[in-house]
């Protein structure tokens, strides 16, 4: 038998707005008798800010320490959507392990073709583990080429045409 953990359900009330006056929201709470045991509660967040608690989204990197393609690609994007936000509230990492978004670029870029494959495709590792990558992993970093491109930003262009062709 393999045991399998039901997850708990998942209720999320979440507002933002800007006032220089009043703001009301209306949050629903289940009733009693829909709250499992020990198992509810309230988190609430106020912020002058838009920004309240965004480094704990960077900080998420500090867990992942990896460097797989995979997490270089989703950190090489966070700071293509976010690196604006970075350099202006200039982002620390938290460790020497952590991704430095200052460097994201040089890191996926200049060495994302230690992780394609003869055929073209992307894998997770430098190593190579079989004969080809994962086209999931191939169309994500084939993905974020095309927004880094589109807003005007380096790119590596040796790998995109066998990433294409793949």
């Amino acid at each position: 038998n393999i045991p399998i953990k039901e997850l708990d359900m998942v209720s999320v009330a979440k507002a933002a707005g800007y006032t220089d006056s009043t703001y009301k929201y209306q949050v629903k709470f289940p009733s009693p008798d829909q709250i499992l045991g020990n198992r509810g509660r309230i988190r609430l967040s106020l912020s002058a800010t838009a920004l309240q608690g965004i480094s704990r989204a960077f900080d998420f990197y500090e867990s992942n320490p990896y460097f797989c393609m995979e997490q270089r690609t989703s950190a090489y994007l966070l700071s293509i959507s976010a690196g604006d936000l970075l350099r202006e509230f200039k982002y620390q990492p938290p460790n020497k392990d952590s991704y430095d978004f200052a460097n994201i670029e040089k890191l996926f870029l200049d060495e994302m073709s230690e992780f394609q494959y003869a055929d073209g495709s992307f894998g997770l590792w430098k190593e190579k583990y079989g004969r080809s990558g994962y086209p999931y992993l191939t169309a994500y970093v084939l993905e974020t080429m095309q927004l880094a491109r589109d807003r005007n930003l380096r790119t590596n262009n040796t790998v995109i045409a066998p990433a294409l062709r793949y």
